[in-house]
């Protein structure tokens, strides 16, 4: 049962990313977005496993702050919203400049520009939230030099069609006006270089690889948190802005962009990097609270792939066994 669940799953990614990629690169956006549209619902009917893991998630994160109605509601959203992000990384890597200004706005653009004439270049916290990978790509276009930093994909644990799909994405990704740069190839010095040039270095906010994580306080649940964006921000006194890339109506990506956080630096690095990265998660939670449907699917996302080794640790605390 598991082999011929796993081919199934094997043919359909083969399929979508193969010849049904080279067909979406090719339709205006809008025509793309009108089929995301028909196959959310049909995903959020078929996908029953997936459904009830994205409803467990968000009991477990807004900690029955909702109604079973409302978290159903929130739900069916986040399957829309993961299933045009899906959508999106068919032709994320051959976008233009043309075509990604009819994708995304930008708000905060002035917060940016105020950051980097500081010269110390600028960390964006930019989370697994909604069409998160589009931030990079639309200040690319724009002109500013962007290193998007990327996990490490631990592909031996893949399986044989996710790792050639990881290979043509890397290929793709290329085309685009960011600097990629891997966390598992030496990769601290090139960020040092980039700050110090003044450039942007964009890092999920909700990163898990890693060892460094601190647990903290979201609706009354316990949520971990990776301290390396901020811990990097306190050493190179870089300012750290987060953002948020938010869809609007008529499929608009809005990339927020925040204000820098207000970093606290005492003779206790421990106690502050613990007060800076709290003041993070409370400006993450209003967002949480405002789109619970951009973070759903990336909740379950995220558990899943702390279960099959992926990641190094869950979102929930309540998550982590030993291994």
């Amino acid at each position: 049962m598991i082999f011929l669940k796993n081919c199934i799953e094997s043919l359909l990614l083969w399929t979508i990313w193969f010849p049904l990629r080279l067909i979406i690169e090719r339709l205006p956006v809008k025509t793309v977005y009108l089929i995301a549209g028909l196959l959310s619902p049909l995903f959020y009917i078929i996908a029953f496993k997936e459904k009830k893991a994205v409803m467990e998630e968000l009991i477990t994160l807004f900690n029955n702050k909702y109604d079973i109605v409302k978290i159903r509601r929130i739900t069916k959203r986040s399957f829309d919203i993961y299933t045009k992000r899906q959508m999106e990384n068919l032709f994320y890597g051959r976008l233009t400049k043309d075509k990604i200004q009819k994708l995304v706005s930008i708000k905060g653009k002035d917060h940016l520009d105020l950051a980097l004439s500081k010269g110390k270049g600028v960390i964006l916290l930019n989370p697994h939230f909604g069409s998160f990978m589009l931030a990079s790509a639309i200040l690319g276009f724009m002109g500013y030099t962007v290193n998007q930093i990327a996990g490490e994909p631990r592909l031996e644990i893949q399986s044989k069609i996710r790792r050639r799909i990881f290979r043509v994405r890397e290929r793709l990704s290329e085309n685009l006006p960011v600097k990629m740069v891997r966390t598992d190839r030496d990769f601290i010095k090139i960020l040092v270089k980039a700050l110090r040039n003044n450039e942007i270095v964009s890092i999920a906010g909700d990163g898990h690889l890693g060892k460094n994580w601190i647990t903290v306080k979201t609706f009354d649940t316990s949520v971990c948190f990776s301290t390396g964006s901020i811990n990097l921000a306190m050493s190179s006194k870089t300012p750290a802005l987060p953002c948020f890339v938010v869809r609007k109506r008529g499929n608009i990506n809005e990339l927020i962009i925040e204000s820098p956080l207000k970093l606290e630096y005492s003779a206790n690095k421990k106690d502050s990097l613990e007060k800076n990265v709290n003041r993070y998660t409370k400006i993450f939670e209003k967002y949480l609270v405002r789109y619970p449907c951009h973070y759903g699917m990336i909740l379950q996302k995220m558990a899943d792939n702390y279960k099959k080794g992926i990641i190094d640790y869950p979102f929930f605390e309540n998550q982590i066994v030993d291994k």
